[in-house]
C-alpha cells in the first residue's frame, strides 16, 4: 500500500519559528516513513543603486542562513532523511515553486498568526502558500515568548 505523504516540504524562517515547524515536520515524517526537505528563502528587496555591493550582502547572507538552516535540520531532524536548501527571492513565491518542482506531498510550516494592521502590513505567507501549492498544508501556530 501507497504512502499517504513521502515528501514534505518544510519551508521555515529564521526569526526563532522553525524548531515547531521542523518539530512537527520531523515527527510526520518519522510515523509515515516520509523525507523533510527544508527551504528557507531570504526576502530579497529590490536595489535602487549599488547592485553589486547588494549581491554581495545576499551572497553573505545566504551563506549565514545555509549556516542556519543546516544546524537547525541536524538538530530537530537527525533521524529523518533530509534535505536543506536556502534562496533567495519572494518567501511565498519560492515555497511554491519549490513544492511544484519536488513536487511535495504535504508542506509543513510555522504560522505567526498575525491579525489586523500586521497581517496587513506583513502579509501572510502561510496564506499564499496554502492558496499556491496544490498540496495539502499543514500549519504549527509559532508563539513567540512574551517581552
Amino acid at each position: 500500500m501507497a504512502r499517504l505523504f513521502n515528501k514534505i516540504l518544510c519551508p521555515i524562517d529564521l526569526d526563532g519559528s522553525a524548531p515547531c515547524a521542523l518539530e512537527l515536520a520531523a515527527t510526520t515524517a518519522r510515523a509515515l516513513g516520509a523525507e523533510v526537505h527544508v527551504l528557507h528563502v531570504i526576502p530579497m528587496p529590490l536595489p535602487a543603486e549599488g547592485a553589486p555591493i547588494f549581491v554581495e550582502v545576499c551572497r553573505e547572507q545566504a551563506e549565514l542562513a545555509r549556516a542556519a538552516v543546516a544546524e537547525l535540520a541536524k538538530e530537530h531532524l537527525s533521524d529523518v532523511p533530509n534535505e536543506t536548501r536556502v534562496e533567495v527571492g519572494d518567501p511565498g513565491s519560492g515555497v511554491v515553486a519549490a513544492a511544484r518542482q519536488w513536487p511535495a506531498d504535504l508542506v509543513v510550516m510555522a504560522t505567526h498568526g498575525r491579525k489586523g494592521l500586521a497581517r496587513f502590513f506583513l502579509g501572510s505567507v502561510a496564506e499564499f502558500v496554502m492558496r499556491g501549492v496544490s498540496c495539502p498544508v499543514l500549519t504549527a501556530k509559532y508563539f513567540p515568548a512574551e517581552q
